[in-house]
């Protein structure tokens, strides 16, 4: 430690000594886990796409691939084959609008829903290198104006020759979010032309549109950074963000999202570009460091497979640089026999690590984006209680220096200075709004000072203003709140005191000082807040690797990632989550209520089964079309059917249905469930409706139908239909246990064990109430059985009373004519906010608990 911070400590514990019982915190030790020879090797496959120009040459990557990686993942299923296709705006633009012609976009659209394609967006590329928005940044651009141009930069609809904006919105990721499906990582969105950093500013426009991102890729192993003083700057960064061997050297936390670097410059090895051969895969390999968990960012059909490798070629520069004529003249492609090979050794590559790396590395296999995500931050480590507070508030102040350490710990897992502020300001904001300090959610929209203010003098603070101070700027950093430009989580380079102007430094030491006498539960008056500088070492490789005026907001996010590795837990039970979507009441609401289910499972990646009826579907499609697209695309939704009174053979037969022969009453219902219905009178019209018409408006037969009627002939009648309509599964309630592989009129039973219905439990814990349901499910199921849990919600439990079939057909009202105008109440803002939280909270814990509860949907276990 340096004899100023000695001094420093030497002159608090005077203080402290004259005004209570001294207190000196208790240092913490990073806990080092036995150390392997050989820790897994994880690849994330991925394509930088990068040409809005060459259509043909382009689109044949995903032509020839999407079936090759298909198959592999087909022949390998534990491999855990993902590709991700990341997208720069032009690019995915040319590819949707040559569909028509091509058919490409609806390849990788049904490789998604397949799950081995997901989609990014790689800012760099956009149109174009002379146009942009950082050309015009410098030290001096504010905030505001940083944050803007990146907006724009990254979703404006842009000229693909000239760059610009054509359109505020609609391009960039939103482009690629809207045409393929979830964007689950951005990267290259730079702030500086070659500096490879990302910045506060762009992760926070970036956050305007993916409030959920937590994913991008680090500082790339070519251009500026494959050798010299960046290359230096980057290697002792991770060799400080390196501290255990659970720590990977190619990932790390800045910025406030997880960043994947290109190769660990700490060993000198740079990313696996699967063109390049499996020669060169290995070399690569043998170089890595297997004491540790390596991440692997695994380069797989890039534009080098037809383009020349040579100095400043590439499909963008040379288009941008030649708008009158974009495409790439022919010497500056591969012959075909060179194309040919480069694919050939890119399949062999590809074929090595899948045959030979991968069984002689035992737990290595690909990962997806979300795979990255749950082992560098599950859902524990966004949990912080007041034990862990107390151990990070000790490791701050015990390691602090003339400086600030370059993140803090509690032992186990690692948090940055932003993150420590903010639980700080939080923890005491808590304690004064409810007496006591407990446990805290960490955000990950907090953003560090935009100033580096060192302190050059020492300035004694009583501790109830430091609490005072702290309490007052707790609103400011709570979770969640609208977007704005500047953020309100965002760290002050100085704050005022009674003792006069302190640092943001010296305000966290003060803080973490205090914590941890509170929690000692030792009374001090005073708290010594030594001359220090605004910035921790890491601050200092950030300047060599190059930045903006936000790298000091930078340095204090940077976090090491600890990868865990963890056994995979056996399988306790399998959840089918369940939407039954009905109220033509509020149809906007309900396509609202849809949309932000589905994103919610596209986000944690926990299918769900949506199950319309052929109003909604109808109604969809007429007014909410991208809807639509989304129950047809998205990779977590399987879309099943169901019926609703007025049709006579649901719950009630009010047309005498049950009088009619076989014959007769096969016909009637094949005539409803091909034909809509009336909702006066309940009688068919001339116009498409039913099971068919859902079918045909999400493109294929729903997985299941039913019509649960009292009258069991006329159900068993109805399966018949729908079982030569093309429906595989049929659904049967009465508290009986159904088990896979049941039939039931030439249908298969939707398993389950346990009907949860979840909108029954508002109030309760969503943990602890799932947890009561599976523990009674194993308690009565036989030795070895893994129960099914149905968890049930309908449409309408988000925003109304009760259902819109429920209000205009049932009670006293079960004969025509009916009068759909009756509506039913409108839940309030908070019954809206507590329904929603107890569905998003029983959804994240499923994810989070995942494998040992493993949601399903029908498409995963219907034939």
């Amino acid at each position: 430690m340096g004899c100023r911070y000695i001094h420093s400590l030497i002159m608090s514990l005077i203080f402290l000594s004259f005004s209570a019982q001294a207190f000196t915190p208790e240092p913490v030790e990073l806990i080092e886990p036995p150390v392997s020879d050989q820790q897994p090797l994880y690849f994330f496959l991925f394509t930088h796409t990068e040409d809005p120009f060459n259509y043909e040459l382009s689109e044949e990557r995903y032509i020839r691939m999407v079936p090759e990686v298909q198959a592999r993942a087909d022949s390998h299923p534990d491999a855990g084959i993902v590709w991700t296709i990341m997208f720069q705006g032009n690019d995915a633009r040319s590819v949707a609008e040559r569909n028509p012609d091509t058919g490409v976009a609806d390849l990788l659209r049904d490789a998604a829903a397949q799950g081995v394609v997901q989609f990014g967006y790689h800012a760099h590329h956009d149109a174009t290198y002379i146009n942009r928005p950082q050309n015009g940044f410098t030290e001096e651009t504010p905030w505001e104006e940083l944050v803007d141009g990146m907006l724009d930069w990254v979703r404006c609809l842009k000229d693909v020759l000239y760059g610009g904006c054509l359109a505020p919105t609609g391009g960039g990721i939103e482009f690629v979010k809207a045409n393929f499906g979830p964007v689950q990582l951005v990267s290259g969105d730079l702030l500086l032309e070659d500096s490879g950093h990302e910045s506060g500013a762009t992760t926070w426009a970036t956050a305007r549109v993916l409030p959920e991102r937590l994913l991008s890729f680090g500082y790339p192993d070519h251009g500026p950074f494959a050798s010299g003083t960046r290359r230096d700057a980057v290697a002792s960064l991770m060799t400080r963000l390196t501290p255990t061997h659970e720590t990977s050297s190619t990932v790390f936390w800045a910025d406030n999202v997880i960043k994947m670097t290109g190769g660990s410059p700490i060993d000198g090895t740079n990313s696996v570009n699967l063109e390049y051969g499996p020669g060169y895969a290995q070399s690569m390999l043998a170089g890595l460091d297997r004491t540790r968990p390596n991440l692997e960012t695994t380069g797989f059909a890039s534009k080098f497979l037809y383009t020349k490798q040579i100095p400043h070629n590439s499909p963008t520069i040379y288009g941008y640089a030649h708008p009158e004529a974009p495409q790439l003249p022919p010497d500056l492609l591969n012959t075909d026999e060179e194309k040919e090979q480069n694919y050939q050794n890119m399949l062999d590559a590809f074929d090595y690590l899948l045959d030979e790396v991968l069984p002689a590395n035992p737990g290595s296999v690909f990962v997806d984006s979300q795979d990255v995500i749950q082992m560098v931050a599950p859902p524990a480590y966004w949990q912080i209680e007041a034990d862990q507070l107390d151990k990070l508030a000790r490791w701050a102040v015990t390691h602090w220096t003339e400086r600030p350490p370059d993140w803090v710990s509690d032992g186990t897992d690692f948090y940055s200075l932003r993150d420590l502020f903010t639980l700080l300001v939080r923890s005491y904001g808590q304690y004064a709004a409810h007496g006591k300090s407990g446990s805290l959610q960490l955000d990950s929209h907090a953003y560090g000072p935009l100033q580096a203010v060192d302190a050059m003098q020492e300035v004694v603070v009583s501790r109830d203003e430091i609490v005072e101070l702290a309490a007052r700027l707790a609103a400011d950093f709570e979770p969640g709140g609208e977007w704005q430009t500047t953020p309100t989580a965002m760290v002050q380079p100085e704050y005022q005191t009674s003792a006069g102007t302190i640092t943001a430094a010296q305000l966290l030491y003060g803080m973490a000082w205090v914590y941890a006498a509170d929690y000692a539960g030792i009374k001090i008056h005073q708290v010594f807040l030594p001359a220090t500088q605004a910035m921790p070492a890491t601050y200092d490789d950030l300047l060599q690797i190059g930045c903006l005026a936000t790298c000091t907001g930078t340095a204090w996010s940077f976090k090491p990632a600890r990868l865990v590795v963890r056994e995979t837990p056996p399988t306790e039970a399998y959840t089918l989550f369940s939407i039954n979507v009905q109220d033509f009441s509020y149809p906007e609401e309900s396509a609202a209520t849809v949309n932000q289910i589905i994103d919610l499972h596209e986000q944690t990646r926990v299918p769900v089964d949506i199950y319309l009826t052929d109003t909604m579907a109808a109604f969809f499609a007429q007014n909410d079309p991208l809807l639509l697209d989304r129950l047809q695309t998205s990779p977590v939704v399987a879309v099943s059917y169901h019926t609703r009174p007025p049709r006579p053979y649901t719950s009630y037969d009010w047309a005498g249905l049950s009088s009619l022969t076989a014959d007769e009453l096969y016909q009637t219902i094949y005539r409803y469930e091909t034909h809509a219905v009336d909702l006066v009178s309940g009688e068919t019209i001339n116009e498409p409706g039913g099971y068919a018409q859902v079918a045909e408006l999400i493109g294929y037969p729903p997985y299941s139908a039913s019509a649960l009627s009292s009258n069991a002939n006329l159900s068993s009648t109805a399966r018949q239909v729908y079982a030569d309509l093309g429906a595989r599964m049929t659904v049967v309630h009465g508290g009986t246990p159904i088990s896979p592989g049941e039939m039931l009129d030439g249908l298969l039973l939707r398993p389950e064990d346990a009907d949860y219905r979840l909108f029954e439990h508002l109030g309760e814990s969503a943990d602890s109430a799932l947890e009561h349901v599976l523990s009674s499910v194993q308690a009565s199921a036989g030795e070895g059985v893994v129960p099914f849990i149905g968890i049930k919600m309908h449409d309408n439990d988000f925003f109304a009373t009760q259902s819109a079939w429920t209000t205009v057909y049932l009670d006293d009202r079960r004969q025509p004519p009916w009068n759909p105008a009756l509506k039913a109440d409108l839940l309030s803002d908070e019954e809206r906010d507590a329904m929603w939280r107890l569905y998003e909270d029983t959804v994240r814990y499923v994810a989070a608990q995942m494998p040992r509860i493993q949601p399903l949907n029908l498409a995963d276990i219907s034939p």
